[in-house]
């Protein structure tokens, strides 16, 4: 079947995309017996570049720092403990593992920290996580908006050598639910 139609003639400064794009469309509607005109093609090229050219935002990766410097002299926080925590865009994952220096009474939340972690890492609201703990119960770990970690036992005393581990992840950023 022929053409009734001239083919379009890719302009020779169009380059790498567009230059690909254009032979596409021009391919497509060729085998498709479908007129195009060079005026059509240029402004359908610009749009889809100019629609497809702002690419996606990298979401900032904080790698994993180390928090141990934000910790209260009641927690011990050595080698084979840490708290640290990672951001990745919205989302925060914080490791911990920490065991009391010394047997706390009381109501039961203690403050495991003794200034705000970083405001990257802090939540639009208090987060709370269930970690293992060293005593049948489990231990409770609040993030506060305020970027404060609290750590919490359901028997309400903590005695010397008690520990918590784990990990958790929570978002930052957007809109309190």
């Amino acid at each position: 079947m022929g053409r009734d139609y001239e083919r379009p003639i890719i302009p020779t400064d169009w380059r790498e995309a567009w230059f690909t794009f254009a032979r596409m469309v021009v391919e497509a509607l060729d085998e498709l017996h479908e007129p195009i005109k060079e005026s059509f093609l240029a402004k359908a090229l610009q749009e889809k570049i100019d629609n497809g050219s702002t690419p996606a935002p990298t979401p900032i990766d904080t790698g994993w720092t180390d928090l141990k410097s934000y910790k209260k002299s009641n927690w011990n926080i050595g080698s084979s403990r840490y708290l640290m925590a990672r951001r990745v865009g919205d989302v925060v994952h914080m490791r911990l593992s920490g065991a009391a220096a010394s047997s706390m009474s009381g109501n039961g939340t203690y403050t495991a920290i003794t200034s705000a972690i970083p405001e990257d890492f802090r939540p639009t609201y208090d987060v709370d996580a269930i970690v293992t703990s060293g005593q049948p119960d489990n231990a409770w770990i609040r993030v506060t908006t305020g970027g404060v970690i609290q750590v919490s036992r359901c028997d309400g005393s903590i005695s010397q050598n008690w520990w918590a581990k784990g990990d958790f992840v929570y978002t930052v950023g957007g809109a309190t639910p």
